[in-house]
């Protein structure tokens, strides 16, 4: 049910008409600097700005304008993992997000 919200909030924030593509190398730099062997240093990321900076990028990307279906992949792939990560965030300490 949960992940059922989190598509339909993704729905509903990428309506805007805004074409540009998020900036996919702030995602990038905030997963190289809290996610080592695999594991992610939550508490770090909590206070990290970058994550929710990208999330508004993404917001106010409309998937539809992206250049072609390997950036709309990329939209969506980066979103779902990005409004994950806030999810737990938001939810600390659960054991899992399930």
């Amino acid at each position: 049910m949960k992940r059922l919200t989190l598509i339909a909030i993704l729905c509903a924030m990428t309506t805007l008409n805004t074409s540009a593509a998020p900036d996919h190398s702030l995602y990038t730099a905030v997963l190289t600097d809290h996610v080592h062997e695999g594991r992610v240093d939550y508490e770090a990321l909590k206070a990290d700005s970058r994550l929710g900076e990208y999330l508004r990028q993404l917001a106010s990307t409309d998937p539809t304008q992206l250049a072609n279906e390997s950036a709309r992949l990329a939209f969506w792939l980066n979103a779902y993992n990005a409004y994950t990560l806030q999810l737990v965030l938001k939810n600390q300490p659960e054991k899992s997000i399930t």
